[in-house]
């Protein structure tokens, strides 16, 4: 079952699926979701048109750049600059509050031509995943590599190919979807490896780290390596489950729908 999940909060006490209810739904063929740090919504479409919805599901902006192909990434941690890669062009767009276009990075000025991730950092700058070196990196707005980590073939003993990164903590963490979690510091430097096998996407609250793993809402904690369980309502085949202020929004095939806690 394909799953990803986003949330911004720890749960203290588990939560039984029949304590959801629905408190709103969306009709969309959206195929990402994501959520920020004020609850605001965005969606990507199946023909790649980001669109963006307040928490109370009122559609706010809209944007689609026709010229690079679909778009492969999105990272909203910071909700004034957005970043939407683009890995068939090589491409980075940067997006304001409102989705204007405040910037476009041709990252084929670097030869960085197989860039599969994006995220943003908190010292302002932001970071690229690199297929082919191996490595991840970080750039400034005049494309200059601050820092790179060492090539992935030498950290790693298994093939690590992240399909998910987001900085948290002043960590850069990284998924590869099978082996587990691998964390920077922001210089690159490789720090630990959390072994969460076959997590995707997830996100990260001090010392939790919180996913979807069949029909339940996991959250691990990375310093007492303990882990909490909390009951997922019996929807169908999840594409995301984001979770915030007592909010979970699940997106399928059909469409967006947002559960509230009784």
């Amino acid at each position: 079952m394909s799953m990803t999940v986003f949330l911004f909060m720890f749960i203290l006490l588990p939560v039984k699926a029949d304590e959801w209810h629905v408190n709103m739904f969306l009709e969309t063929n959206a195929v990402i979701a994501k959520v920020d740090a004020i609850g605001n919504i965005y969606l990507i479409t199946n023909e790649g048109t980001l669109i963006k919805y307040n928490r109370e599901g009122k559609e706010i902006a809209d944007f689609r750049e026709r010229r690079f192909g679909k778009p492969g990434s999105l990272d909203v941690t910071n909700p004034m600059k957005i970043y939407l890669l683009y890995p068939e062009y090589s491409r980075v767009v940067v997006l304001d509050n409102m989705l204007n276009t405040k910037g476009v990075f041709d990252l084929n000025q670097r030869r960085l031509n197989t860039i599969t991730n994006v995220a943003f950092s908190v010292d302002n700058n932001f970071w690229v995943y690199d297929k082919t070196e191996r490595q991840v990196k970080k750039l400034s707005d005049n494309l200059e590599v601050l820092h790179e980590s060492d090539d992935f073939r030498m950290l790693f003993n298994f093939d690590f190919d992240p399909v998910f990164m987001i900085e948290r903590n002043n960590l850069l963490h990284i998924s590869d979807g099978r082996n587990g979690i691998a964390l920077f510091d922001l210089f690159g430097s490789f720090s630990k490896f959390i072994p969460l096998e076959s997590v995707s996407e997830f996100s990260v609250d001090k010392n939790w780290i919180y996913y979807i793993e069949s029909n339940s809402l996991k959250a691990y904690n990375t310093r007492l390596m303990i882990e909490e369980s909390s009951e997922l309502p019996n929807t169908e085949e999840y594409i995301s489950a984001v979770f915030k202020n007592n909010q979970l929004v699940v997106l399928t095939s059909k469409g967006l729908t947002l559960y509230q806690k009784r």
